[in-house]
């Protein structure tokens, strides 16, 4: 029970961490879902935000389709591929084109159809038909536009039409025409780490040694798959050395082990939180040498033993992230009447570097 403890405490900062870091989420702005409803006469497609500040809308060729940003949308948390297939509509596809702009672009299948966009609270609304709905003749509308022709738009207006059309040539350019090939939310991720922490051992022979708490520095390279949404599983490979020094009587006498681990871990992501909770195996490599001649081990040994995980990644930057992190150990060994237990609590953090592939 002793050693469970500390674990336990563990567990409480992470949840608290985690409820810390939903509230910060919150107060950003995030596409929370986007839902498609096909009618008889209409297809709509309602999109939901916590915080709406502004949009933006245009339409791009070849293929055609229509593309609306949203500004100051960091996250978003539908399907980033929804497909449609419904009116000449192929699909939607939801991504982020920069780190506080969200992206929804609808792909059609063969020449735009009818359209309307409203806004209706923190809700967009984009309404599609397949063709005009015909007027009844001697309409109030046919009759506005009898005694006022539409006439020829002014110098000035032409110019602002000639660079909308510039800008969505070059935009053209920068919007994928098929698949979710946007900067972030899925792909496979790769992290680079280097940690440093402290490793607190179960044995009271080596806390009476070594004292309670040995310094240590690793590294560690994981592989984070998209699951679901905002559910993600990591593959981890990782190593410490730690190293301690006797205390009191036992000042010549040097300690030290190198685990190297392979975890599988969950991770959920929460905008710049994302706790996790993961488990593994250790090998670990152990050697204590005597106190007298420090180039003769008096033990030296090679043992399996396993692990587990919790912590939290704060994202610093897009690709640059804080990993809070603790770690449950439990491994040892036996040879004759010598039975050593080598594992402990460990406590670190780390500073991961991330990219995609």
């Amino acid at each position: 029970m002793r050693k469970i403890q500390p674990l336990l405490g563990m567990g409480v900062i992470v949840l608290l961490w985690a409820s810390l870091g939903q509230a910060w989420v919150q107060s950003e702005g995030q596409l929370q879902n986007l839902r498609v409803e096909k009618k008889e006469r209409v297809l709509k497609v309602l999109i939901h935000l916590n915080r709406m500040k502004t949009f933006e809308k245009f339409t791009l060729d070849n293929p055609p389709r229509l593309v609306i940003d949203f500004f100051q949308v960091k996250e978003f948390f539908c399907d980033s591929n929804i497909p449609v297939d419904h009116w000449g509509i192929k699909e939607i596809r939801v991504g982020k084109y920069e780190p506080d702009i969200t992206r929804v672009v609808f792909d059609f299948t063969e020449k735009q159809p009818l359209y309307e966009i409203k806004r209706q609270g923190e809700r967009l609304v984009v309404s599609f038909w397949k063709e005009e709905v015909p007027k009844k003749s001697g309409s109030k509308e046919e009759k506005i536009k009898k005694a006022f022709p539409k006439e020829e738009p002014p110098l000035q207006e032409k110019k602002n039409l000639r660079k909308e059309e510039k800008k969505e040539e070059v935009l053209s350019k920068q919007v994928p025409s098929s698949g979710p090939k946007f900067r972030e939310k899925r792909g496979t991720t790769v992290h680079l780490s280097l940690q440093e922490g402290f490793y607190f051992m179960h044995s009271a022979h080596f806390q009476e040694v070594y004292g309670k708490g040995m310094w240590f520095i690793g590294g560690e390279v994981g592989f984070r798959f998209p699951v679901i949404r905002e559910n993600h599983l990591s593959f981890l490979m990782g190593f410490n050395h730690i190293k301690g020094y006797g205390e009191g009587s036992y000042k010549k006498s040097r300690v030290q082990m190198t685990p190297i681990s392979l975890s599988v871990v969950y991770l959920r992501e929460m905008g710049r939180f994302t706790p996790y909770i993961g488990v593994g195996v250790d090998y670990y490599n152990f050697s204590e040498d005597s106190p007298e001649v420090y180039e003769n081990p008096l033990y030296s040994k090679e043992t399996w033993g396993g692990n587990v995980q919790l912590g939290a990644y704060i994202s610093l930057f897009p690709s640059l992230s804080l990993n809070l992190f603790g770690r449950y150990h439990e491994v040892g060994f036996q040879e004759g009447p010598l039975d050593l237990e080598l594992g402990g609590n460990e406590y670190g953090l780390s500073l991961s570097y991330n990219f995609q592939i």
